[in-house]
């Protein structure tokens, strides 16, 4: 089994058989684009994320209280559309690349910016993620060569994918963290937040068979809700508040920035949003 990288081309190639796994350096861009502009979702709705049980208010208040969320939001989504043009081109151009996101490094020492280096951490891990579902695609596809019969149902051999590439890198982190001497919460905590940037990057990629389901393609709030219900950290740990952000930033685009946003905890309103989304897809 090899990794082949290919010449650019419109859309997103990553894919795999019995014998390979073939991409182009331009889906590692858009993964490098989308971790570091979802990132920023947390400067926009965090405060509305964590703010209205500390402060006796509620989401939308906290909302329309900042005077400068109209500006970040528009470029937010500006940057997010980009991204979306770009997987439609068959390359990217660099003189068109963000301003504000930095160009892919070769290594998180290459940055001066403590920010920037944990966001290149949550790339890479993410982009790892995207390979590891590869590999059992690969996986069934040789065991299917010998005889072994492969899902019939190819959206349900995506989510057999997606749940194998979860659980090899999530099982067994208590080992890791000893071994490392790191907290075993830090470490769970960082690895969800590649998942959730990874689970974004479908979106990206596929489309509306992403968003809405396809033969192919099981909805994306079904695979974005079983990488949820699989992770145990407290109910406002960072993993929930990035993933509340980013779900609340999208919900906004898809329904309009009068949405009411979900009460309680992180992980609630992240649970919230995906039941919302599913009900309206």
């Amino acid at each position: 089994m090899y990794f082949e990288e290919i010449k650019d081309r419109s859309g997103i190639t990553l894919n795999a058989n019995k014998d390979r796994i073939q991409y182009t350096r331009k889906d590692l861009q858009v993964m490098w684009l989308l971790g570091f502009s979802l990132w920023k979702s947390i400067e926009l709705f965090g405060p509305a994320v964590i703010l209205p049980k500390t402060i006796g208010s509620t989401s939308e208040q906290v909302l329309r209280d900042d005077p400068d969320l109209d500006g970040f939001e528009r470029d937010y989504s500006e940057r997010l559309n980009a991204i979306r043009q770009f997987v439609e081109k068959d390359e990217i151009d660099l003189e068109m690349w963000p301003a504000n996101i930095p160009e892919p490094r070769a290594c998180r020492e290459d940055f001066d910016s403590t920010e920037d280096m944990a966001v290149f951490d949550l790339v890479m891990m993410a982009t790892s993620v995207l390979f590891l579902h590869e590999l059992r695609h690969v996986k069934f596809a040789r065991d299917h060569s010998t005889g072994t019969p492969r899902p019939t149902n190819k959206a349900e051999e995506e989510m057999i994918c997606d749940t194998w590439a979860r659980s090899w890198f999530m099982d067994r982190l208590g080992v890791y963290a000893e071994d490392k001497s790191h907290s075993y919460k830090e470490v769970c905590s960082k690895r969800a937040m590649a998942l959730a940037i990874a689970s974004e990057y479908l979106r990206f990629a596929n489309g509306q068979l992403g968003q809405f389901g396809s033969a192919d393609y099981p909805p994306l709030s079904l695979r974005i809700s079983a990488l949820s219900e699989s992770i145990s950290l407290p109910d406002d740990d960072n993993f929930w508040i990035l993933s509340a952000s980013i779900l609340l930033g999208e919900t906004r685009r898809l329904f309009g920035k009068t949405t009411p946003v979900p009460h309680g905890a992180p992980k609630e309103i992240v649970n919230a949003l995906i039941d919302s989304c599913r009900i309206q897809l």
